[in-house]
């Protein structure tokens, strides 16, 4: 697997990168884990999904293709933290997710159980043995994280970019507001359960695809609830400034995840 020169940062190497298969019940997942011994013991671990389909063939595409993800990558990588990408197809066939709901199989359950696997496979390796996990995604795999976040209290912290927040505002789900399955997994009564811990939300206007609507009325609830507990510090929204959804925040916004997880003590100014 040739990783080199796939991104700018000095840490794309061969020695930083180590592809395997996490044996976890159900479905193995292929991942890259991210180290190096120069970081600091306790460097946080973030946790990526993917679905680039190509990646199941080889992970290393994922990091070919320039994106969301790949900047954070840089920049995490640069800040000190350990990168876990755990690939894999959970949401991007979307016609595929809705013709499933309704037939009553829960799509979001068997997420679940994925992620589930996942951190307590983290645990038990000690792949983090002294550092914070951090839970990390965007657009569909924002969902799977606030979701993922709201359900497993051994993640210590969650980042999401244009996360899908009510599934029948896509096209694809469309009609399906009485469904049982997306009721079951409202976002919006979910991520009551995501504080006290750390939360940023980076949220794009004039999203027609998520809906505004839906952007304006998760941040106006996690404000509250962060706000009730007195623990504004560990909530952060950061709009983006690029309209819509799928163009993806500037690189100054991607710095605000540093600044975040930097203010939340996840990450140290000194990565040695």
């Amino acid at each position: 697997m040739n990783l080199k020169g796939l991104l700018p940062s000095k840490q794309y190497t061969e020695s930083f990168w180590t592809p395997f298969t996490m044996d976890i019940p159900g479905e193995p997942v292929l991942c890259n884990f991210g180290n190096d011994s120069q970081l600091r013991e306790d460097a946080p671990l973030c946790i990526i999904p993917t679905q680039d389909t190509d990646s199941v063939k080889d992970p290393a595409n994922t990091l070919e293709k320039p994106n969301v993800m790949t900047h954070w990558i840089d920049l995490l990588t640069g800040a000190g933290a350990k990168i876990l990408l755990m690939h894999g197809r959970y949401f991007d066939n979307l016609t595929e997710l809705s013709d499933n709901l309704k037939s009553g199989i829960d799509q979001f359950e068997l997420w679940q159980k994925r992620v589930d696997g996942v951190i307590d496979y983290v645990i038990d390796h000690k792949l983090n043995q002294k550092g914070k996990t951090v839970f990390m995604g965007s657009s569909r795999h924002g969902f799977g994280v606030l979701a993922g976040t709201s359900r497993n209290l051994k993640i210590d912290a969650a980042v999401v970019i244009g996360p899908v927040i009510w599934w029948p505002s896509l096209k694809e789900c469309a009609g399906m507001d009485n469904n049982p399955l997306i009721l079951k997994n409202d976002i919006f009564k979910l991520v009551e359960n995501i504080p006290p811990r750390p939360l940023q939300v980076q949220l794009g206007y004039a999203d027609v695809r998520i809906g505004q609507h839906n952007n304006d009325r998760l941040s106006q609830i996690l404000s509250s609830i962060y706000r009730s507990k007195n623990i504004e510090q560990n909530f952060q929204n950061t709009s983006m400034e690029i309209p819509g959804h799928s163009g993806g925040p500037p690189m100054h916004i991607n710095e605000t995840v540093i600044t975040f997880l930097r203010k939340t003590g996840f990450l140290k100014e000194n990565n040695a």
